[in-house]
Order: structure tokens, then sequence, then C-alpha cells
């Protein structure tokens, strides 16, 4: 599999980080709640700890993980945030790397403006190519392209993955305007995955 290093953090592990801090924020404010949602932690765990050791994944178990963290993110922002999903009706077992996807939800939770806040995540499946389209409002800009850039999770890993597993096979698009911050991924669901390069920076 691939293992990439980020910050000295490897990049399967700032969900655990970041998941805990929910937990950490949740336990002083809103004990009863927190007790309610650590039960459900057990399966994110279990799909960070042993998914992110197979090749691939069934994309439905990926968005029910991705749902579930969602739903983790979403406890510690305003109530007014509206995260909106549009997702196939159907799948039909296809196959993507586990956690491919993680690092975008992280950033648009991360990044999504403080007040009246939203996040439209949609995903779209054609006969060869998974499209994945994720877009928030921002806070200011110019914490926004440091964060994405210098701090956390940081798209140069995003991309360096991706460049490993589908080697000029892929699309990735993003685009930063004054009220959103956009990114349209395409994947090939019937590529040969590059899945022997190890990778570690520190």
């Amino acid at each position: 599999g691939i293992f990439i290093m980020g910050e000295n953090i490897p990049q399967e592990f700032h969900f655990l980080f970041n998941a805990l801090y929910n937990f950490y924020f949740l336990i002083k404010i809103y004990p009863e709640l927190a007790a309610d949602t650590l039960a459900g932690f057990s399966d994110l765990l279990r799909y960070q700890l042993y998914g992110i050791n197979d090749k691939t994944i069934a994309l439905s178990t990926e968005m029910d993980f991705l749902k579930k963290y969602a739903d983790l993110a979403k406890l510690r922002k305003k109530s007014s945030l509206n995260v909106q999903w549009d997702m196939p009706s159907s799948l039909n077992g296809q196959q993507i790397p586990p956690l491919i996807l993680l690092p975008f939800i992280e950033n648009a939770f991360k990044y999504v403006a403080h007040e009246d806040g939203w996040i439209h995540i949609k995903t779209d499946i054609t006969t060869d190519n998974l499209h994945f389209y994720i877009a928030n409002n921002v806070i200011e800009k110019g914490d926004l392209k440091n964060g994405m850039e210098e701090g956390g999770i940081g798209l140069s890993n995003v991309r360096r993955r991706l460049e490993l597993l589908y080697p000029r096979d892929y699309q990735l698009n993003i685009q930063e305007t004054k009220e959103a911050f956009k990114v349209d991924l395409t994947l090939p669901l019937n590529a040969n995955l590059n899945t022997k390069v190890e990778v570690s920076h520190t």
C-alpha cells in the first residue's frame, strides 16, 4: 500500500487525531451526546485501522465511513452548518483505494465558514469513472490557502498519492473563489492501480 507522511504524521492518522479532538470538545460541552457518539466511533476506528490495509475497498463502504465521519465532525460546528449529500441511489460493488476521499472531507470541515456554513458533497458514477465533487463556503481567504497548502493534511500529499495510484490517469481540479473552495475529482474505476509504491516523508 501507499504510506505518506505529512507534518511528521502519517496521513491515515489525521482522521484519528481529528476525531479525538471532536470527542474532547463534546465531553466538555455535551457529555451525554459524547457518550452516545462514542458508541459508534468504534466502527470508524475499526475501518481506519484495518481497512487501510486493503488495496481497494467497496465504494459503498467508503461512502458510509465518510458520512459517519462527517456526522462526527459536524458536532463541533454551529448548528447552522448545512451539509448536503448527493449520492447515487445504488452502488454495484465499485472499488476504490481506502481513504482516498477523506482528506477533502476533512479540509472542508476544517475551513468551512464559521457563520452559516455549508458543505456540498456529490458523487456520480459512470461506467468507467467516479466523479467526486465537494465545495464549501470559506473563512478568510488567506487562512484557507495557508492551511490547505502548508498545515494540516495538505493538498500536496493528496496529489502525490493520487499520482502514485493513478499515474496521469485522474483529473483533479481545485477552484478557490472569495465565496467557496471547490474540488472536482474524477477517478477511473477500472484502472490497474499502482499499489506497490511506498512513500515516506518526514
